[in-house]
C-alpha cells in the first residue's frame, strides 16, 4: 500500500467518523430536548396541583372565618378595631 492510499483510507474513516458523530450528537440533542420538554410539563402539572390545593384552602379558611364573625359580630367587631387600632400606631404615616 502506499502513503496516497493509507492517506486516502484514513481519511474516508475519518470522514465516516465524524459523520457518526454527527449523528450522535443530534440523536442525544433529541433526546434532551424531549426530556427537557417533559420534566418541564411535570413541574407545571406540580405547580398547578399546589395552587389548586392552596387556593381551596383559603377558600376554605375565608368561610371559616366568615362563619365566626356571623356567630359573634360583636367580638369580632372590637378584634379588628383592636387590630387596625394597633397596626395605627406602629405603622409609620
Amino acid at each position: 500500500m502506499t502513503n496516497a492510499s493509507a492517506a486516502e483510507t484514513d481519511l474516508s474513516q475519518l470522514i465516516a467518523d465524524v459523520q457518526a458523530l454527527k449523528r450522535d450528537i443530534a440523536a442525544l440533542a433529541g433526546h434532551s430536548r424531549g426530556a427537557a420538554g417533559g420534566a418541564a410539563s411535570a413541574l407545571g402539572v406540580e405547580a398547578q396541583r399546589l395552587y389548586d390545593n392552596v387556593a381551596a384552602q383559603g377558600r376554605r379558611q375565608a368561610e371559616a372565618l366568615g362563619e365566626q364573625v356571623e356567630a359573634h359580630p360583636l367580638a369580632s367587631l372590637l378584634i379588628a378595631f383592636g387590630i387596625g387600632f394597633v397596626a395605627g400606631r406602629i405603622l409609620p404615616r
